[in-house]
């Protein structure tokens, strides 16, 4: 995929199932596209003239370019996905490892600095922006923050797993993984408690291997408390003791995640000792409640000699945001007028077919 990329000059984006696979410190690396993903990657998806997709089913189509505007190559083992998410002009069934090798061999090495240089761009100013929200003030601690101090300490050949709710958003944007940090999530289902049970999985299946779970105080009340029972029963037998927890408790029982309450449901959510109950069972258990102490609170972590939970007491108003999709044409910052009118006019009559559908319904 790098190089391919380097030999077109392209950006390159990446499912959240996708966010493993590459070493997205590269400059070039726009991260997650979707709703809880970045700016640069929608804004690679507006500029784009072509699209070439990698054994991805992505379900945010809102976030790709709009038909007509590029020219789409989908790769796929499965041909029944081939098309299912986006017109596709060029479908290529096969293995992707050995169809992007074969497509290597065909691809003039003639990269497009002007437009890789427009991507980087956008992925300066997008790991600028992320950063800033990360550093805002919060009541006591922005969870932003919780997930990018860890970014610097990830272990090498960790594994990941990560929850759904908001600490997705904010696994998405703020935990570069480096490479050979695996990572799993629920991505089809978004099974709330997911986390936990990953990670004990992961931890049985390679009892050498550093383990981190990332998930919200919800899903930690509805079966983490009790994962963590078999956690003190088993992890005697582990060559690397080390198994993370992440609770971010934001007291937050709306579902909402940013501090507004659903109709008819209790205001807060129990306050519950995380880290208490771990010291209970004969665990490790780090409570961090001021943002000066993030980083020490996950070296304390990293640093214990059996598992831990690491509970950070965060701000319930701080939400995630959702990238606007990238409609504007990107290009246009650095390309030609006719380039940019030729891509403006495939969006219009794009847009056009789509209100006689429309009107045909």
């Amino acid at each position: 995929i790098v190089a391919l990329a380097d030999r077109l000059g392209a950006g390159v984006a990446v499912s959240l199932l996708g966010k493993p696979v590459l070493d997205e410190r590269l400059p070039f690396h726009t991260g997650v596209l979707g709703e809880v993903g970045s700016t640069a990657a929608a804004q690679l998806m507006g500029g784009a003239d072509t699209l070439l997709m990698v054994g991805t089913n992505d379900p945010w189509t809102d976030y790709l370019p709009m038909p007509g505007q590029a020219r789409t190559i989908q790769i796929d083992i499965d041909g029944r996905r081939i098309g299912t998410r986006y017109p596709v002009d060029v479908p290529l069934v096969g293995d992707a490892t050995e169809t992007l090798r074969a497509l290597l061999g065909q691809v003039a090495d003639r990269p497009d600095r002007q437009w890789r240089a427009t991507v980087e761009g956008a992925v300066d100013r997008w790991r600028a922006e992320a950063a800033g929200h990360a550093a805002l003030p919060a009541e006591p601690v922005n969870p932003q923050l919780v997930l990018r101090e860890l970014s610097a300490r990830l272990p090498y050949a960790a594994s990941v797993a990560v929850d759904v709710g908001s600490v997705l958003s904010w696994y998405a944007r703020h935990l570069q993984l480096p490479p050979g940090v695996d990572a799993q999530l629920c991505g089809a289902l978004g099974s709330l408690g997911c986390a936990l049970p990953y990670a004990l999985a992961a931890k049985l299946a390679r009892p050498d291997v550093p383990v981190l779970a990332l998930l919200g105080d919800a899903a930690m009340q509805l079966n983490g408390l009790a994962e963590l029972i078999t956690v003190a029963h088993r992890w005697q037998d582990w060559a690397d003791p080390r198994l993370v927890v992440l609770v971010l408790n934001n007291r937050d029982h709306s579902g909402l995640g940013d501090g507004r309450w659903m109709p008819g449901v209790p205001g807060r959510r129990a306050d519950v000792p995380y880290a208490g109950w771990a010291r209970l069972l004969g665990l490790h258990g780090v409570r961090v409640d001021r943002p000066e102490l993030v980083g020490a609170a996950w070296d304390e972590a990293l640093a214990a000699d059996r598992p831990c939970v690491l509970e950070a007491v965060v701000d319930p108003a701080v939400a995630p945001t959702v990238p606007e999709p990238a409609l504007a044409d990107l290009r246009s910052l650095v390309a030609d007028g006719d380039a940019t009118r030729r891509i403006r006019d495939r969006m219009m009559a794009a847009e056009r077919q789509i209100v006689e559908a429309e009107d045909l319904v």
